[in-house]
């Protein structure tokens, strides 16, 4: 019936779109396994939806604009301007198949450009996210 096929596409598009689904793991249940806040989580996002939504380089301008704006967050709140780095604790929340390299494998970003801001979001190099993502988007056509 083409209304049930239209009702199960709108749903589809709500629940479980396409271009969240890199592999096994979609992108909110990684976000929640990593307990990640708000900017780092959307960041996550526009990583994983890389050339499946949208061009690459507006993915990575926005994922870009998100790690900036966390780093900016994060500088203001400290009293002397100078600790403007993120710390998180997810390298103990590797159970169920949700860690870093579980996630690289899934999503068949080993050994790439974008697997490696993962990889320093993973790890709350943030600075380090930021300098490798600007040098890739300068290198995207």
């Amino acid at each position: 019936m083409v209304v049930q096929a239209i009702v199960d596409t709108e749903n589809e598009m709500i629940n479980s779109p396409k271009h969240y689904l890199r592999g096994a793991h979609e992108v909110i249940e990684v976000i929640e396994a990593w307990d990640l806040p708000f900017h780092m989580s959307t960041a996550v996002k526009y990583l994983a939806r890389c050339g499946y939504k949208n061009p690459p380089k507006e993915e990575m301008e926005k994922c870009l604009w998100y790690l900036k704006r966390w780093q900016f967050v994060l500088c203001s709140r400290n009293e002397k301007g100078n600790f403007c780095t993120y710390v998180h604790l997810t390298k103990t929340k590797q159970t169920n198949g949700f860690g870093l390299e579980d996630i690289l494998t899934d999503w068949q970003l080993t050994n790439t450009d974008i697997g490696k801001v993962l990889y320093f979001v993973y790890h709350g190099e943030l600075q380090h996210a930021i300098d490798h993502l600007s040098d890739y988007i300068d290198s995207i056509e």
